[in-house]
């Protein structure tokens, strides 16, 4: 038997409620590390890449994560999918924070949390944060099946910061850290194989 959650249950709107709240923290805290850079900042140039298909392409292999707190336990960890990001260019600026910023777009599609089949399309910017690391900020829209029972919404928008490698390797790693989804977890850290031709 299936539950149907209704949206004047107590319990859904306690946890719409911390769904929503752990949006605007990430939301703020997006703002926050991109602020200094841009308040520093004497505009900035967008340089669009001229490189050729194959170099912009990336390939993205889903797979694990870890989800921390709550119950975790009825959890699915092996968020298995696939997708893409393709390099759009840079940004010129004189900020440390921008300058040479990789400005991407991406799409993933992939099995979530909760054994839903998900999708996800949006931007990335990131920079060198220290040696072969990266440091970026997605941003986009998210729909997964049940989405409107779980949080009302049929696309929900999203920012997750992430670290990536940037080795001299055709494959490299990405960790991205999703904030908290309702009473269900304290957040969820997921790691991205990104696959370059």
């Amino acid at each position: 038997m299936t539950k149907v959650i209704r949206k004047n249950d107590a319990g859904c709107r306690g946890r719409l409620f911390w769904y929503h709240s752990g949006i605007r923290v990430v939301l703020w805290i997006g703002l926050l590390l991109l602020l200094p850079g841009i308040k520093r900042a004497d505009g900035f140039d967008y340089e669009p890449i001229k490189d050729p298909f194959r170099e912009r392409f990336v390939l993205h292999l889903n797979g694990l994560s870890f989800h921390i707190g709550g119950s975790s336990n009825d959890l699915n960890e092996l968020n298995y999918g696939l997708g893409f990001s393709y390099d759009l260019g840079r940004l010129s600026s004189g900020s440390r924070v921008l300058n040479n910023a990789v400005f991407t777009f991406s799409a993933d599609i992939y099995r979530d949390s909760f054994y839903d089949l998900g999708y996800a399309f949006g931007v990335a910017l990131q920079n060198r944060l220290i040696g072969p690391i990266d440091f970026g900020l997605q941003v986009g829209l998210i729909h997964e099946d049940n989405l409107v029972d779980k949080s009302g919404w049929y696309l929900h928008p999203y920012l997750f910061p992430f670290l990536e490698t940037t080795f001299d390797f055709p494959v490299n790693c990405r960790v991205i850290l999703i904030p908290p989804v309702g009473d269900l977890t304290e957040g969820v850290v997921t790691v991205q194989f990104l696959v370059r031709f």
